[in-house]
């Protein structure tokens, strides 16, 4: 599926721990690189903390939010 800026999703960014996270996409690079941001910047762990991460590390969208 197509990501863009803005949209909620659903992400692995370091294979090397079983972390998952649900960040916002802030920016897409050229190369394909997300930005990720959380909507609460002082308690978000997100690309200020790892860096950017690849298009391959995006497991899905967020489309729904459940009460």
């Amino acid at each position: 599926g197509h990501v863009a800026a803005g949209d909620v999703v659903f992400a692995d960014p370091a294979s090397k721990t079983d972390i998952k996270i649900v960040k916002r996409v802030s920016d897409i690079a050229d190369d394909g690189r997300l930005t990720l941001n959380g909507d609460n910047p002082a308690e978000s762990t997100d690309s200020r903390a790892f860096g950017t991460v690849s298009l391959e590390s995006i497991i899905g969208k967020v489309t729904s939010k459940l009460k």
